[in-house]
């Protein structure tokens, strides 16, 4: 507990008292229930049953512990209170609310019940509102997994928890723990009063009575002694579903049937009820949202991780790893050895093998020769060096690695007279593994990384042969992480000693030299950009910290970069390697290196977040901390195009799990990144990877924010609603007005910016609701509706309330509902007309068409396009079009074709810009051509007259 924080007591039980709690280090307010000891078997099963539900209408359960006298459960913190409390404050609630609130215990219901758990004691104290008044089921101290005894478990927690001795049995007696496990008789179902279990449909039974004492004000069977209820539930119907005065409304037949639907005597018949009505009813409401959610997030992970994120470097010859001092290699070598790397990788078979034999041959020659011979040291050197030389060719390295050459080598690491020798050998090997295209399962991978491992751990006091050994072994895990990866073929194909793991992690500690750690960081951030199961070796509770405390006292700025790009592509493994830096360290002084970092340590730890809070493994925290959603905005200042794409993404995935933070988000000039960023991530400078990378979260952030925009409009009128008609709100009314109404400010950011244009149709639905006035169309977003029925629906309605509100009731405030109307209609219009105008012009080519249908339809578009753009706007027709019209006329030789080109030509030209422009480029030439054809073809005198005013009116200009 030395974790959170306790305040005021906020709740209290049967032997259950709950605090208002807050995690150290941040603002994550939780509810925190101190239970007595006795109550061990009931706590036990709730935290068995809720540890791994995760649903925004089930209470989430964080921890537990156990003290002395005390069991201490943190658990989410629901301030709306129970909702036994709001049906006795209220007394009676609408249908409309009713409704509502059904979905929510449906949805939590039917994903319990999905998960195989029955509730079993299911009742309106138990289920508990957060503060926008979602509805969440909070305990499952009697829920049982579906087809198990409660019984049983109940009675294995308690003879664990007893000691010896009489009073054991008298305390687990099978009466004994009946009782304890029974649930409230109001809302139980019939058959477990005769003796059943409890069941989905038991559940059934109990929602059913819920939903009756919501619209009406207390249960469906109500007596005063126990024997009369449980005759009234078994033998009597519910009463007619319907509420006192003076509240008094009559329920929807749809509504009617769904409650007694759900509380029939027949448990075969409930469950029909249940899932003919109610599911249609969830499905129908939230499988949009859900949807939409889980759209969301697979549209998310690929963005999480970008090219430049997973870019490695060799370790191997790295000079930002090592520094080698220049030289250049002189090879004393036979004369039948002096090949090029070129010329090796195309050597025939028979070739291929004599030169592999001479090459074996020299290094094992050296072995069996000793010391007797003084130069074979020297050749094997050479010959090393020469290795060393060809390895750099790709083709050639790959043939080598899958030669007889590479277990041979492997050999000579440990059998080599010498340290020079064998550190050639190593390095060898470190290059065949580094320029390597292709691996072989047959290639003795697991022996050489064995042996790199057991020569570490045996010279793990020699810092220099430490740095001759892992630059090679990072280069071998690489290759078969790789490997791995290309062939998607997850274990079996090699085998790393967990060993090598364990060298590597200790090369990172405190106390090595710098450049084995910058070695061993290299090493991890390799091997980790690969999605494979080697990857997984390097992740443990050390290596997290152990990077960062790399990153924060290096001296050497390649490697803070390696060793923040190491935890960054770890992290991509398991979200838990960042999260154990975040509770060492505290994310403040993590916060402070976001923003004091220089671009690539920034754009590293934007995607680590990113990252953590797409696994939501870890969310809760970082998504109520506003310093931390601070700072992330301030990465929207940031020059780098990828940088803000990523601030863009870690700010989405918060306000996806938490949308109070935009009203923070919009106070802190959020709206103008945005507007900002949306002119520089343009189509056409989608060329560049940062800009196209960059348009693609900022799509994903603005579509989620737009879809908010209607749900926070919905929540604001809701609570608004509630208060109508009374004196003074109730508490829980009072606290949902102040967490829903300051959310008014952002729907006034959203709604005056350039981003959102399309949503300003919510401020017409706010400012109705505002009169009194209720659609019959509802607001939805235009792609799901003609957007003609849409504008014509609400212009109506909206012009009826202005007619009835000003010149009947003499108000004048309803002239802004009716000019916010005509400014969506205008900003529609407008935008559509760019649509109308290209969608057009494609009809200027057809005109010289021979066949009559397609010149008759495009002909009348094209008078339709004269008639919007013929003047001298920025979007009238340009010189290039009218050269279509002019052989149009040309090439048609009927009077009425004719005459209309005619009336679309001199609508045209009837501005004098464009009669200079026609002049500029010719086009006035192919006009005039056409005409006087016209005019020697015709005998139509209309015709003649058009013709001869035009050309009039065209030598006049």
């Amino acid at each position: 507990m030395e974790n959170f924080i306790l305040y005021e007591e906020i709740g209290r039980g049967n032997r259950s008292v709950v605090y208002k709690g807050r995690s150290k280090g941040s603002i994550h307010f939780v509810a925190i229930i101190c239970s007595d000891k006795s109550k061990r078997p009931e706590l036990t099963n709730h935290v068995r049953l809720a540890h791994d539900i995760k649903h925004d209408n089930v209470v989430s359960f964080y921890e537990w512990y156990e003290t002395s006298n005390h069991l201490w459960l943190v658990v989410e913190m629901c301030t709306g209170g129970s909702l036994a409390a709001l049906v006795a404050q209220d007394e009676c609630l609408s249908e409309e609310v009713v409704r509502e609130f059904s979905i929510d215990l449906m949805k939590g219901l039917k994903y319990i019940h999905d998960s195989g758990i029955v509730v079993s004691d299911l009742t309106p104290a138990k289920i508990l509102l957060d503060g926008p008044g979602t509805l969440k089921y909070s305990n499952f101290c009697l829920a049982k997994a579906q087809g198990e005894s409660l019984e049983e478990f109940f009675s294995l927690v308690m003879a664990e928890e007893m000691g010896a001795g009489d009073s054991k049995e008298n305390i687990i007696s099978p009466q004994n723990i009946k009782n304890r496990i029974k649930g409230s008789p109001v809302y139980c179902a019939p058959e477990v009063l005769r003796g059943a279990d409890t069941s989905v449909c038991s559940d059934l039974w109990a929602l059913g009575c819920i939903l009756y004492e919501m619209f009406t004000g207390k249960p469906p069977f109500v007596s005063e002694s126990m024997t009369g209820l449980v005759d009234l539930i078994l033998n009597e119907g519910p009463p007619p579903l319907r509420q006192k005065e003076p509240a008094f409304s009559q329920p929807s037949p749809e509504f009617e049937s769904l409650v007694m639907g759900l509380l029939q005597k027949d448990p075969v018949k409930r469950s029909n009820i249940y899932f003919t009505q109610s599911l249609l009813r969830v499905k129908e409401e939230s499988s949009v949202m859900e949807e939409e959610q889980s759209d969301m997030n697979a549209c998310i992970k690929p963005l999480l991780y970008t090219d430049s994120d997973l870019t490695v470097t060799p370790i191997m010859d790295n000079p930002k790893v090592k520094r080698t001092s220049g030289f250049e290699l002189i090879l004393y070598l036979f004369v039948s050895l002096s090949l090029l790397a070129e010329r090796l990788s195309c050597l025939n078979s028979e070739d291929w093998s004599q030169f592999l034999q001479q090459v074996c041959g020299v290094l094992e020659s050296v072995d069996r020769a000793g010391s007797a011979n003084a130069t074979a040291p020297r050749t094997k050197l050479n010959l090393l060096c020469y290795l060393c030389t060809v390895c750099n060719h790709r083709e050639t390295a790959t043939r080598l690695i899958h030669s007889q050459l590479f277990p041979v080598l492997v050999q000579q690491m440990r059998h080599a007279p010498n340290w020079d020798i064998r550190s050639k050998v190593m390095r060898v090997i470190g290059l065949m593994a580094s320029h390597c295209t292709e691996l072989r399962d047959n290639v003795p991978v697991t022996e050489a990384v064995a042996m790199f491992t057991e020569l570490i751990r045996e010279n793990f006091r020699s810092s220099k042969l430490k740095q001759c050994l892992i630059p090679p072994l990072g280069e071998l895990l690489y290759l078969i992480a790789t490997q791995e990866e290309k062939k998607e073929r997850p274990g079996g194909l090699w085998v790393v000693p967990a060993a090598a793991y364990t060298v590597l992690m200790r090369c990172l500690r405190e106390g090595e030299e710098l450049v084995v750690n910058h070695m061993a960081a290299k090493t991890i951030e390799n091997v980790c950009s690969r999605e494979s199961q080697y990857a997984q070796g390097f992740i443990t509770a050390e290596v997290g910290p152990a990077l960062w405390y790399l990153f924060t006292h290096s001296t050497v700025d390649a490697l803070r970069v390696s060793a923040i790009s190491a935890l960054c592509k770890i992290t991509r493994q398991s979200a838990g390697a960042f999260q154990s830096v975040i509770d060492k360290v505290g994310l403040p002084s993590i916060l402070s290196c976001l923003v004091s970092g220089i671009s690539r340590v920034q754009q590293h730890m934007l995607t680590m977040f990113a990252a953590m809070l797409a696994s939501g493994a870890h969310s809760h925290r970082l998504v109520h901390d506003r310093d931390f959603v601070m700072k992330i905005i301030r990465s929207l200042e940031s020059p780098s195009s990828v940088i803000r794409a990523k601030a863009f993404l870690v700010l989405l995935q918060v306000l996806m799990n938490n949308r109070e933070m935009l009203l923070l988000c919009c106070n802190s000039r959020l709206v103008m990144y945005i507007e900002r960023d949306v002119r520089k991530a343009t189509p056409g400078k989608e060329q560049q990877s940062g800009n196209e990378y960059l348009s693609k979260c900022l799509t994903l952030f603005i579509r989620h924010t737009v879809h908010e925009l209607p749900a926070i409009l919905d929540d604001i009128l809701s609570v608004l609603g509630s208060i109508v008609g009374r004196k003074h709100p109730s508490p829980t009314q009072s606290r949902q007005l102040k967490q829903s109404l300051p959310m008014m400010a952002v729907v006034l950011h959203l709604l005056t910016s350039q981003v959102c244009v399309c949503v300003r149709s919510c401020y017409i639905y706010l400012f109705a609701s505002y009169f009194g006035f209720s659609f019959s169309t509802r607001m939805v977003q235009p792609e799901k509706r003609k957007i003609k029925n849409v504008v014509c629906n609400v212009f109506v309605e909206v012009t009826g309330v202005y007619l009835e509100k000003e010149m009947h009731s003499g108000l004048k405030s309803c002239s802004s509902l009716l000019l916010c109307l005509l400014d969506i209609i205008h900003c529609l219009l407008k935008n559509l007309s760019s649509v109308v105008r290209l969608a057009l012009c494609v009809f200027l080519p057809q005109l010289a068409c021979n066949d009559s249908e397609v010149y008759e339809e495009a002909s009348h578009c094209v008078s339709l396009l004269a008639q919007l753009y013929g003047g001298e706007g920025a979007d009238r027709l340009q010189p290039e079009e009218l050269l279509s019209l002019a052989h149009a006329l040309q090439t048609h030789s009927e009077p009425r074709q004719q005459k209309l080109l005619l009336r679309v030509l001199k609508r045209l030209v009837s501005a004098r810009k464009w009669h200079e422009l026609c002049f500029l480029y010719s086009v006035a030439f192919w006009v005039i051509e056409g005409l006087v054809t016209a005019m020697q073809s015709e005998e139509d005198s209309i015709l003649s007259l058009m013709t001869a005013d035009f050309l009039s009116f065209h030598f006049y200009m």
